[in-house]
């Protein structure tokens, strides 16, 4: 078995990659680490070793829900703001669409960003 240390990264194709960029800013407070080119961005949760990469394709091609990706998940620091980060997503142009608990005390929602592409924010103990 081929050992790895995890999930480098995560590469979405997006519609509009500034658009992109600004949902995932203000509702998630990831930034901006670097681009290629000026269609493709590497954004980072601050104090985490994660990269969303967004790459902007021609318009006709397949962006948002589906595409073999069925749904991505972030940790929240505090499962109590899990209210207030629905608010955020919202208000950065998500839409919610689900809550529940994984176990008791584990709460998570699930959320669309602004191209379909389906998230979910969730608590663990």
């Amino acid at each position: 078995m081929i050992k790895t240390k995890g999930v480098t990264h995560l590469n979405l194709t997006v519609g509009d990659v500034r658009k992109s960029i600004e949902f995932y800013e203000k509702a998630l407070g990831m930034t901006v680490q670097s681009w290629a080119g000026d269609k493709v961005a590497f954004l980072n949760t601050p104090g985490s070793s994660d990269i969303l990469t967004l790459e902007q394709v021609a318009s006709g091609q397949s962006v948002g829900s589906g595409g073999g990706i069925t749904h991505f998940g972030f940790v929240l620091d505090d499962k109590h703001e899990l209210d207030e980060a629905r608010r955020q997503v919202e208000a950065a142009g998500g839409t919610f669409v689900r809550k529940g608990e994984h176990a008791p005390g584990e709460p998570f929602a699930f959320f669309t960003d602004c191209d379909g592409y389906l998230f979910e924010l969730f608590a663990m103990s």
